[in-house]
This record gives structure tokens, sequence and C-alpha cells, in this order.
């Protein structure tokens, strides 16, 4: 199969990637990525210029500022990214602004592009074009000619994009315009790369490698030899590629480029598929999907769709491979519009004859009752058997070293780094699926979060949405803390979310009493005789911005608004999330009318519950309170640092012995 990876738009500020779609064989090779990752725009940048639109007339910088902020929100929000660029081009016109037109136009285009709709990413590219070619904008002509081969090389038209890229190359040449010389090299790797001329791609690798050196950016050079990593796969060097294809997701993870992260999970599948390890090529399969949900990046989806259809069959399990072949068809029938009815049969057929044996049904059926599961559960199980693979291998290695005394201290030495370093790995998925802190001071700009786990991965999580002029924000405190906590927090955070997005009528009693359902449901605690009493505790508020109402619920955790120096207290229910128990949980919702400059705490056990004081004695609620009380003359930003410095004043020596969360909101 085809993989196609889509490519960004150059710009004097930030530069195009490789677009360099994998070929791979039937069996055991590589679908490998070769693209230059995006690198994610300061947060205060997009504030700057929202903060600035407001302040500009109905005049040229106005249009600039739109097109720029379209720019910055592609990937963190092509929804808003569009309608930025509509409001420039609205503007633009009016104006007569040619320039504005044209950035609005390529802007449009590479939104397009992006979401996969290539005849609107054409149409709208075209008219830049149009505009650039007759303002002789060579610079401008730069960008457009690099989208406009993208868009060919996305639908495979490698001869058409390969001329794009050229044009791309002389006007940059002409200009002086070294990062779009350095990046027209690039994207002209990647056409020699789908042609098979390997020689002539690795030559091109190369320059690109030495002129980004020369303009300073270290990224280019470390994405680059990811591009080489995919290289070495076509040549069957699977270990080198590997290697690559991890640095690439760390630094993707690291920048919350999610789009690239959703491309290098779905190649690293690939490359267990090839190798006969199908189960983990399923769960990577499976998250790259949820990944690309979340990024609309449709393209993506319908690749791995097909990937993942062909992996099941592999294992036997038609039912399934029928399900993604038929997602995949369906997917890129809105895409290019093409005719799927025969394979689609032929993929019928073969399931249906396989379903007759006994062996099969009952896989199907394991195959459907795993396909219900929530789409968080699975994100939680997916960690799980993660740190299970690595810990496991560990703590079996080290019973085999005890026979071999003279190697022991070696072997468990190595084997805990192992442990260590998957923890790390998990960390970073776990700070990838919670929501950005940026986001809640777009919100509530005097705020902070005190995020502290007590081991590398944590059992406290936050989570916050915003509906109309409704803030709803959470802390939660769920069972234990390290590896166990972690895994009830990913799965109780994925049920909020759940329970959030099924309910039709918003309030904090109702989320929490639809996230005991879904808690219940998850950890199978509706028998008394069951096993699991694990859970969690959550303090949730709401605060409309417009009347400053806030709305309280409670699951053993409480919310503290400090008003002229004195605390408030509005107390949640006795009871936790989850366990069984005899009668229905019903949960009170407290009221409180905020007023301006009032102070909203919400937070775990973790803080008051710290040894420490130099006789190793619990700090306390009362000592948490007093702590709170004597900081609220200092600015909301520096709170989380004040807390978090009085926290190691009083800790000491003494280890922490529990994650630690804070939540703070100043109206």
């Amino acid at each position: 199969p085809l993989r196609s990876n889509t490519v960004r738009r150059l710009s004097e500020k930030n530069h195009v990637g490789l677009l360099m779609p994998l070929r791979v064989k039937i069996f055991p090779l590589l679908l490998l990525l070769l693209c230059t990752m995006l690198h994610a725009q300061d947060q205060k940048n997009i504030d700057s210029l929202e903060n600035i639109l407001p302040t500009l007339k109905e005049d040229t910088a106005r249009v600039n500022v739109l097109a720029e902020l379209a720019y910055e929100l592609l990937h963190e929000n092509p929804d808003s990214s569009l309608a930025y660029s509509t409001k420039a081009l609205e503007l633009a016109k009016k104006l007569d602004y040619k320039k504005g037109m044209g950035l609005a136009y390529n802007q449009m285009g590479t939104y397009y592009s992006t979401t996969a709709n290539f005849p609107k990413a054409l149409e709208s590219l075209v008219q830049a074009l149009k505009i650039y070619e007759g303002m002789s904008d060579k610079r401008h002509l730069v960008t457009v000619c690099t989208d406009m081969g993208n868009v060919f090389f996305s639908q495979g038209n490698i001869p058409e994009s390969y001329e794009y890229y050229k044009r791309a190359l002389a006007l940059s040449q002409e200009t002086g315009f070294k990062v779009g010389v350095t990046h027209a090299i690039h994207n002209i790797a990647g056409c020699f790369y789908m042609e098979k001329k390997y020689d002539s791609c690795f030559a091109y690798m190369k320059k690109y490698i030495a002129l980004s050196r020369e303009l300073g950016r270290q990224a280019d050079v470390i994405e680059a030899m990811a591009n080489i990593g995919g290289l070495y796969a076509s040549l069957n060097n699977m270990d080198l590629a590997m290697q690559y294809m991890d640095s690439s997701l760390h630094f993707c993870i690291r920048e919350r480029n999610l789009t690239q992260v959703c491309r290098i999970l779905s190649d690293e599948a690939s490359i267990y598929s090839g190798t006969g390890e199908n189960e983990k090529a399923v769960k990577l399969y499976l998250m790259a999907i949820d990944t690309a949900f979340k990024v609309k990046d449709n393209a993506t989806r319908q690749e791995i769709y097909k990937s993942l259809s062909a992996t099941y069959a592999d294992m036997k399990s038609f039912d399934r491979a029928y399900d993604f072949l038929l997602r995949g068809y369906l997917l890129k029938d809105s895409i290019f519009n093409s005719d799927i009815n025969k394979q689609i049969a032929e993929m019928k057929t073969k399931y249906e004859s396989e379903k007759k044996d006994k062996e099969i049904i009952k896989k199907n059926a394991e195959i459907k009752a795993s396909d219900m599961q929530r789409n968080g559960v699975l994100i939680g199980l997916l960690l799980v058997a993660l740190l299970a693979v690595f810990i496991l291998r560990g703590y079996f290695q080290k019973k085999k070293a005890n026979a071999l005394l003279a190697e022991q201290k070696a072997i468990i030495e190595e084997k805990n780094k192992d442990i260590t370093d998957s923890m790390i790995y998990a960390r970073k998925i776990q700070e990838a699926t919670l929501p950005d802190v940026r986001g809640l001071k777009e919100i509530f700009r005097r705020s902070f979060i005190l995020f502290r786990p007590r081991d590398i991965v944590s059992g406290d999580f936050y989570w916050y949405m915003e509906k109309n002029d409704e803030l709803m924000l959470a802390a939660a405190d769920c069972t234990g803390h390290g590896v166990p906590g972690a895994l009830m927090s990913m799965i109780s955070y994925a049920s909020l979310s759940q329970a959030v997005s099924e309910l039709k009528e918003l309030s904090p009693k109702n989320i929490l009493t639809a996230l005991n359902e879904q808690m219940v449901n998850a950890l199978k605690q509706k028998n008394k005789g069951g096993e699991s009493r694990d859970g969690l505790d959550i303090s949730l508020v709401s605060i409309s911005r417009n009347t400053l109402m806030l709305r309280h619920a409670g699951a053993n955790r409480p919310v503290y608004i400090i008003r002229n120096k004195e605390i408030i207290e509005l107390k949640g229910n006795k009871f936790s999330i989850g366990g069984y128990v005899d009668e229905e949980k019903v949960f009170g919702e407290n009221e409180f009318k905020l007023q301006n400059g009032d102070t909203v705490y919400l937070f775990s056990d973790g803080y008051s519950d710290q040894f420490g004081g130099g006789k190793g004695k619990k700090l306390m609620t009362k000592h948490f309170k007093e702590m709170l009380l004597s900081i609220q003359d200092q600015p909301i930003d520096e709170h989380g640092k004040i807390m978090e410095q009085k926290l190691d004043e009083w800790k000491g020596a003494y280890e922490q012995v529990d994650d630690i969360l804070v939540i703070g909101i100043r109206v």
C-alpha cells in the first residue's frame, strides 16, 4: 500500500516538510515516515495577535494579522484557522488589497490540503498563484508553488509535484531565499524517493543537511536524519530505521505535534506488522487512529484503516479486517471519489466463508467485545500493555540473573534503567493526553496549575473545558500513585471526557453522576462480589464568566474560595467515584456568587498529607489554609511557584508521599 504524509506550506518564518510517501512489500517491509516536523509556535505569539486584532481598523494591517492568525492556528485549531482566513479574504476584497487576497487564498488552500479536500485546495491555490504572478511577487510564489506541489504529491501525481518543487527551487535561488532553497531540495528528494531513485534521494538529502547546518537550523538536521532512516528502511535495515523513528516520535511529543505523532505511530505499527508482531501493531494503529481523529487528518486515517485491515487479515480476524477495510474505502471515497464496490465485495465474501469456522467465530466475538470499549479506556489499556511488557521483562530477567551472582548487579541496574525509561515514555503519553495548561490561561488569564507527581507518572489529573460562557474545571485524585495511579488516571480522564460528551445538560452534579456510572462499568464494579474497589475523589466546578455564578459538586473533595482574606469552603459529598455501594449515589451541588478579586482553589489531598517540618508530621489542612491566606497579596501567576517552594521547605529530607495537584483562579 501507498503511505502518504501531508506537507505544510513554506513561509519566511517556517519551513516546509519533506513529503515522502513510503511503499512497503506485501509481507515484512516497513512503511516509514519521511517528513520534516512542524515546530509548534509559541502560544504567546497567538495571544499577542489576538490582543492586537481588536485595536486595528478595517485596513491592510488587519488583513495581515487575520492571515497570520490563520497560519498560527492551522495545526492547533483548523476550524478557527479557516474562519480567520475567510475573514481576511473578505476584508482584502473590500479594500482591493491584492497581497492580502493572495495571503488569504494561500492559507485557505493549505487548510483544505491538510483536511484532504484537494479540489478545494487547488481552487484556492490557483487563485493565489494568479494574484502573485500578476504582482511579480516571487517570494510568495515560492510558497504557493510549494503548496501546489504538496497537493499533487498527496494525490500521487509525482511528475506534476516535481515540476512545482523545481519552480519553487528556481524562484528561491533567484531571490536569494536560502530557506526556500533548502526545503525545495528536501521536497525534490521526496520525489526521487517515490520513484525509487535512492541514490539521487541520498544525494539531495545530504545537500539538505549541509544547507540546514549552514543556516543553523539544528531541528531540521535532526528531522532529516529521521528521513534518512526511512531510506535505510527501504534497504531493509530495520534497526536503524526504528532508532530514527523513535527519535522523531520523542521530538514530536515534546513539540506537541499530534499530526506527526499520529503518522509516526502508524509507521512504527507497520514495522511490527511486517515482523509478525501483530498484537503490538494493532495497538499502535488504534492509538494512531484516535490521534488522527483529534487533528482531522483524514488522509492519514484512511491509510491507517487499510494497513490495520491487512494486519487483522494476517491474524485471521476477518470480521475486523473487513470492518476496517470498509471504513478505509468509505473514507477514501469521500476524499478521492474512487470506485470501491468490487474490493469491498471480495473482502466480504472472504469474511463470510471464514465465519463458519468455530475458532474464528470465537475470536470475532472477543474482538467485537473489545471494540465496544470506550475510546479513553482503550488508551488506558494500551498504557497497561506498554508498561507491563517492560516491567515483566525486567522481572523475569532479574529472576534469571539470580543464578549468575557475578553479573547480578550489572543486570539489575540495566533492567532498572529499562523500567525507568518505560515510565518516562509513559509520562510523555500522559502529558500529551492532559489538556494544555496554556489553554486555561486563554479562558482565565489569572490562573495557575501546580502539578507534581510523586513518581514519574501521576494518579492525580486536571481537566477543563469551555462551553458557551462557562468554564468546567476539575481536580481529581485517583486510587494509588505511580504506575497504578497513572493507569487509573488515564481511565478516569477518558471516562470523564466520555461522560461529558454524552450528557445533554451539563452541570457538575450531572457530570459526576455520569462519571460514576462510567467508572463502575469500566472497572466492572456493579456486582457486590467484585474485586475492584478502585475509584477517585474529585472536585468539579462550573464558572459563568458573564454572571460569575459558581456551581460545585464533589466526591470527597471541597473547593476553597478566598474573599477578603477569609476562606469559604464548599464541601462535596462524602463518598468517592466508583466502587460498589448498596444504594445509588446522589451528588449534591453548591452554588456561590463570585465577586471580582475572589480566588478559587481546587486540589487533591497530596499537599496537606506531606510529611516534614523537622518532626516528620503531616502538614495538615489547617496549615494548608494558612499558607493559602498568606500568599493572597501575591500575583496569582506566582502562587504555584511560592507553594512549591514552601512545600520543599516543609518536606526537607523526607520523600514526597503522594501526587500533588493544586489549581487556582482569580476572578
